[in-house]
């Protein structure tokens, strides 16, 4: 399970956007697909637009093609709390993987 390096901080009264790559966990041909699950752990922050990420991004310096990565959007939270974004979704596999990925982000 990809776990990312960094440890992202935002305010309390932030809006912050996520992603977390999958490319080193994919097969040479084989993307993302279909519905995101995107949960928090401690409770307390509201993760929004959960997806399948359409359209290359860059992720801790690194290019990411469309297809590899779970992005989502994250609001809240209480200062001081580090949290921890669990993501998952199905690949376009046969028979498709279920991959799971987190990042840790801290509320400061």
């Amino acid at each position: 399970m990809p776990k990312a390096q960094q440890v992202p901080s935002k305010l309390a009264a932030a809006a912050r956007n996520g992603a977390i790559s999958f490319v080193n966990e994919l097969d040479s041909t084989e993307l993302m697909t279909g519905a995101a699950t995107i949960t928090v752990l401690p409770a307390g922050p509201t993760l929004s637009s959960k997806a399948v990420n359409t359209a290359g991004l860059t992720i801790d310096g690194t290019t990411v093609a469309a297809g590899q990565a779970l992005q989502f959007h994250v609001t809240g939270g209480d200062a001081g709390v580090t949290y921890v974004v669990t993501a998952s979704a199905n690949t376009d596999a046969t028979p498709a993987q279920t991959l799971v990925g987190q990042v840790e982000f801290r509320v400061r």
